[in-house]
């Protein structure tokens, strides 16, 4: 029942090929800079550039950055989730409830347990690349963008979906900005969470509605 309410639901994406695009060049993204950064325990051009001019201009504000990254904290990101799990649900919107259950925890998982091992950046003896709390954050962006600005889009004003989904987006780069900021991250620390979480969630709702679509296909 469960399987056939998801398959009922209207799909996430409408134009796959330019999904898969868009997924390509996150992977492409990610991999070159995880080549390029990996085993360094120092900041980049792109980081010397761009870091101290952001800390300089954030000096003092310390205590406001660090209330910015709070709602990207593992277990914020999972409340959040859940929240808008049960949305979801509530709203009839099957698939979308799928892919907020597995697209940040993918990504997350991805990135603590794969990324950031295999690439061994850096910053103050922690591990840094990816930005797992840029992953978080932007992950549950992109499943706001998809959910609001695809086929299973709530019957809101279009104004309104536009501007939450730029919201949630702003939302998650200004998360990005105070993570840099706080000295917490390298700029393309963040960079690498944010092509990290939209590759991944964005395969996974790729990957939602192929399964739904071969299991029509194949029912009796």
């Amino acid at each position: 029942l469960l399987t056939l309410a998801v398959m009922a639901s209207p799909p996430l994406l409408r134009r796959r090929r330019e999904t898969a695009a868009v997924i390509a060049l996150a992977v492409l993204g990610t991999a070159l800079l995880g080549l390029h950064y990996a085993g360094q325990h120092r900041a980049g051009r792109i980081d010397a550039a761009i870091d101290a001019r952001l800390r300089h201009r954030l000096d003092g504000h310390l205590r406001f950055l660090q209330h910015l990254v709070s709602p990207a904290d593992p277990l914020s990101v999972v409340v959040i989730c859940l929240v808008l799990l049960v949305v979801f649900l509530l709203a009839g919107r099957r698939r979308a409830a799928v892919l907020i259950a597995l697209g940040p925890a993918l990504a997350a998982g991805f990135t603590e347990f794969v990324l950031k091992p295999l690439i061994g950046r850096r910053i103050h003896d922690s591990l840094s690349f990816p930005s797992g709390h840029t992953t978080g954050a932007v992950s549950v962006a992109v499943v706001i963008v998809v959910v609001l600005l695809g086929p299973s889009r709530p019957h809101w004003p279009g104004l309104v979906r536009w501007a939450a989904s730029v919201l949630a987006m702003l939302g998650a780069i200004a998360v990005a900005t105070a993570l840099v900021g706080s000295g917490y991250h390298y700029a393309t620390d963040t960079l690498g969470g944010f092509c990290v979480a939209v590759g991944v969630v964005l395969t996974v709702a790729l990957a939602i509605d192929e399964m739904c679509r071969y299991m029509r296909t194949v029912e009796p």
